[in-house]
């Protein structure tokens, strides 16, 4: 039912947190991107993998967001979201976004 699905999805979300191996937030990022829409957290999420410290991880993310940037809705969704990042974060989503 829709109180489950939402259970469901509240709890995957949670998973694409720094908290979490980045195993499990690789799975995690994977399963959102096949079966619901990014949330606001997730997007931030998923461009602090894409400076974490295991290669295959952040080239993962990195692919990810590439894919989102083709879109104009989510490019427009992670240019607001910049606006939030700061460091490392900051300066890789600002070489994709080509924002000086």
């Amino acid at each position: 039912n829709d109180s489950e699905q939402a259970a469901f999805a509240q709890e995957l979300f949670g998973y694409t947190s720094m908290e979490n191996s980045f195993e499990v937030r690789q799975n995690a990022f994977s399963l959102i991107s096949e079966v619901f829409p990014f949330t606001d957290q997730n997007l931030k999420d998923l461009v602090n993998a894409s400076v974490h410290h295991s290669w295959q991880f952040r080239n993962f993310a990195r692919n990810q967001i590439e894919r989102l940037l083709k879109d104009d809705k989510q490019k427009g969704r992670i240019h607001e979201l910049s606006k939030e990042l700061k460091g490392k974060e900051l300066r890789y989503i600002q070489s994709k976004l080509n924002v000086k």
